[in-house]
C-alpha cells in the first residue's frame, strides 16, 4: 500500500512540475515542488517558485522574483543545487540555499539569499560573483573567520548571507570562493580618474 501512495505522489509531482515547465517560466501562482534543468535548457522564475531546482551540465536559471514570503514547500525558491558547468542569475525574489558544485557560477545581484555553500576548490577564478553597493562587510564569527556578508544590492535592499562551509570535504570557505564587484581597489582607481577628470576641467 505504502509504494502505491509513493507512487502516485511522484506521478502527480512530475506531471504538476511538465504543466508549469511547458515554457520554461515559473511565473505567478506556478509552484514547482522538485525542479531539474537539463543539458543546456534554460528556466526563467519570474513570480512562481519551487521546493527545489536542481542545474546539470550546460544549463542556465534566471531568478528574478518569486512568490513570497519564503517558506519551504509553499513560496519562494527553497534550495538551488547547481551542477557541472551551469550557471545562475539572481536578482530577485528569496531563496534560502544556493550550493555550488564543480564548475558552476553564480551572478547574484539582489534579492533574498538566506544561506550559501560552496562545494567548490578555488583555483584561478572565484564562482560565484556578488553584485552590490561598495558599502558591505564581512560577517564574522567569535574566532574571527568569516562566514557570510552583509551589505546592500544596488536597488537599496538589504541583504545578509551566512556561508555554509564545506571545508572538511577539502573544498575552500565560501568566501575565498567570492568575488564581491566593485572591488575595493576598483573604486579606488574610479576615484582618482573622477578627481583627475575634475582637475583637467578646472
Amino acid at each position: 500500500m505504502k509504494k502505491i501512495v509513493w507512487l502516485v505522489i511522484i506521478c502527480f509531482m512530475s506531471a504538476a512540475n511538465a504543466g508549469v515547465l511547458d515554457d520554461g517560466k515559473l511565473t505567478a501562482g506556478e509552484y514547482g515542488f522538485s525542479v531539474e534543468i537539463g543539458d543546456k535548457n534554460s528556466l526563467v522564475v519570474d513570480g512562481g517558485g519551487s521546493n527545489s531546482i536542481t542545474m546539470n551540465n550546460y544549463s542556465h536559471l534566471d531568478v528574478l522574483s518569486s512568490s513570497l514570503p519564503l517558506s519551504s514547500g509553499t513560496k519562494g525558491v527553497w534550495t538551488i543545487y547547481m551542477n557541472d558547468y551551469s550557471t545562475l542569475n539572481f536578482s530577485g525574489g528569496a531563496t534560502n540555499l544556493i550550493t555550488t558544485k564543480k564548475n558552476s557560477m553564480a551572478y547574484l545581484s539582489g534579492g533574498q539569499i538566506n544561506l550559501i555553500a560552496s562545494q567548490q576548490v578555488v583555483t584561478d577564478k572565484e564562482h560565484i560573483i556578488i553584485d552590490c553597493k561598495p558599502n558591505w562587510i564581512w560577517k564574522r564569527n567569535s574566532y574571527n573567520e568569516i562566514k557570510g556578508i552583509v551589505g546592500y544590492w544596488h536597488d537599496g535592499a538589504a541583504f545578509d548571507i551566512t556561508f555554509l562551509d564545506q571545508t572538511n570535504f577539502g573544498y575552500n570557505p565560501v568566501y575565498e570562493n567570492v568575488k564581491v564587484i566593485p572591488e575595493p581597489g576598483t573604486l579606488a582607481l574610479l576615484s582618482l580618474g573622477s578627481l583627475f577628470l575634475k582637475r583637467r576641467i578646472k
